[in-house]
C-alpha cells in the first residue's frame, strides 16, 4: 500500500498551502507545492521549475492522516472533527475532537477523555471536519 505523505501550512496571507514539507536554508519552514503544468520529463529542468516553495508559519504545519471524513474531506493534524452527537441535560450537542500527533501516530483528543484515542477507533463515515485549531479555536474551548 502506498501512503501519500502530505502536509499543509498557513502562509502570511492567511492562505493554506498543501504539499511536501521542507526547510529553506536549514531553518525556514516551507511547503513544496508541485506545479504539474510546468513539469516535463526533461532532466535538465531545474527542480524550482517543478515546484513552488512557499514559506509557512511553523506552528500551523500539520501532516495529512491520508484519511477522509464522511464528506470526502482529507483530515489533517490540527483539524477539529465532529465526532457525533450526544445529549446532556436535555440539550443535544456535537462532540468534537482535535487531531494530534501522539505516541508516533495521529490520534484524536476529545472533550470526554483525558487521553487521545487512535484515529482508527472512529468510524470515518460518521466523523466530519468542522474546522481547525488555527481558524476556529472557538469550536474547542474545553480541549487542551
Amino acid at each position: 500500500m502506498v501512503r501519500n505523505i502530505e502536509y499543509r501550512g498557513k502562509r502570511d496571507s492567511g492562505e493554506w498551502v498543501y504539499g511536501g514539507l521542507c526547510y529553506r536554508h536549514g531553518h525556514h519552514p516551507c511547503i513544496s507545492v508541485l506545479k504539474p503544468d510546468t513539469r516535463t520529463d526533461n532532466t535538465e529542468i531545474l527542480e524550482n521549475k517543478w515546484n513552488v516553495y512557499v514559506d509557512v508559519y511553523e506552528d500551523t504545519i500539520g501532516q495529512s492522516t491520508d484519511l477522509k471524513d464522511k464528506k470526502g474531506v482529507t483530515i489533517y493534524e490540527g483539524d477539529i472533527l465532529g465526532l457525533g452527537f450526544r445529549s446532556r441535560d436535555s440539550v443535544r450537542y456535537q462532540e468534537k475532537g482535535i487531531v494530534v500527533w501522539h505516541l508516533g501516530g495521529l490520534y484524536v483528543k476529545d472533550e470526554t477523555y483525558t487521553d487521545p484515542h487512535p484515529i482508527g477507533n472512529f468510524l470515518l463515515n460518521k466523523i466530519e471536519v468542522v474546522g481547525n485549531i488555527f481558524d476556529n479555536p472557538e469550536l474547542i474551548p474545553n480541549i487542551e
